[in-house]
């Protein structure tokens, strides 16, 4: 019994270093992301902008993805407090592309992003605040649109986004729970 116990004890202090390892890495990786990061790189010796800026942006839209469709589950389960608390995260990534002055294949994200998307995303944001099902779905949608737009401007249209038809990670629960 002692033994089962001490292993018990072991494994739980192993997961917590490892949940506080990966938080702390998370927490940093959100801050580069979140403009730390990105700023105007120059050009190398060939006129090719540096590959780390690029692959900044594409991390930092994977997560936009992320909590957009988070965002949209929630707010399908009417859960409007976790809809909220995941466009306000979007919020957070986009302003730090924003702020960032991100300029990727001579165009510029920052100023396009704040152009096309700022005023969806206030609009998302306050869907969630009326707890409006139908408000919600209408503002989502316009925020689809907003994201593929941009992408046909900065010559991506093969990035589309959609509606999600499920969860990217199937161990969270979007409905309310007691």
């Amino acid at each position: 019994m002692t033994r089962v116990l001490t292993v018990l004890v072991v494994l739980l202090i192993a997961g917590v270093a490892t949940q506080s390892f990966f938080l702390a890495n998370q927490s940093a990786e959100i801050k580069a992301l979140n403009g730390e990061v990105f700023h105007k790189v120059p050009a190398d010796s060939h006129g090719e902008e540096h590959e780390d800026e690029s692959h900044m942006l594409v991390q930092t839209m994977g997560s936009l993805q992320l909590y957009f469709g988070k965002a949209w589950f929630a707010g399908e389960a009417e859960n409007w407090e976790l809809a909220h608390f995941y466009v306000h995260e979007m919020e957070e990534f986009m302003e730090g592309i924003v702020e960032g002055e991100v300029i990727h294949d001579g165009k510029n994200i920052s100023q396009l992003m704040k152009d096309m998307s700022w005023a969806q995303l206030e609009a998302l944001e306050a869907s969630t605040e009326s707890k409006d099902k139908l408000v919600f779905e209408s503002a989502y949608t316009t925020m689809v649109n907003s994201c593929n737009s941009c992408h046909a401007v900065t010559k991506h249209p093969f990035i589309k986004i959609k509606k999600p038809t499920r969860p990217a990670f199937d161990n969270q629960i979007f409905e309310l729970t007691p």
